[in-house]
């Protein structure tokens, strides 16, 4: 491997805040500025992952929970970036860069890593729908890959959980988990 070439993929609406629905809150306008800076004074490069829920019903839907994306028309949408992102991880792998990991949105019905909306005010301590498709892919290819799940209103706790899970790790992990 290249030494200083490394990426992390990150969910679209954490780089791009206009993208969450109407209703949802924000930390402010455009990226969420730490997570950025914190992947760039670490020289890691950041990709961007296509929003599943764009791609399903536009830039101006209004906030709900997974339950409604749980529907066979939104899961093949999820699968089809799934399978993108680990196609690009596979690229970025072979070409000697190190994936560090995914970095998804805790509380989004599609991103999330920890929990999520399930829709009527509840929430569920399970991931969001994209993000149970991209480990089931990762699953399926046996490949390992830190899944870190940022929460926008707490920005202490996401920075603390990326140094840790993703670039601590980095240094421990074995070569084919790179």
């Amino acid at each position: 491997m290249i030494q200083g070439k490394k990426v992390v993929f990150v969910a679209n609406c954490i780089l791009n805040q206009n993208m969450r629905a109407r209703g949802v809150k924000k930390s402010g306008s455009g990226a969420v500025k730490e997570v950025v800076d914190e992947f760039l004074k670490s020289g890691i490069g950041i990709v961007q992952i296509p929003c599943p829920e764009f791609g399903y019903e536009g830039l101006h839907r209004f906030a709900c929970g997974k339950k409604k994306y749980d529907v066979p028309d939104y899961r093949k949408i999820c699968d089809e970036i799934a399978g993108h992102v680990l196609e690009e991880m596979e690229a970025y792998r072979t070409s000697g860069v190190q994936v560090l990991g995914v970095l998804g949105l805790n509380g989004s019905p599609s991103c999330a890593v920890d929990f999520c909306s399930l829709g009527g005010g509840k929430w569920g301590n399970e991931p969001g729908i994209f993000i149970e498709e991209l480990k089931r892919k990762l699953g399926s290819r046996g490949m390992k890959q830190p899944l870190v799940g940022a929460n926008v209103m707490r920005m202490n706790q996401t920075i603390v959980k990326i140094r840790l899970d993703m670039l601590k790790r980095q240094e421990n992990r074995k070569p084919s988990e790179h």
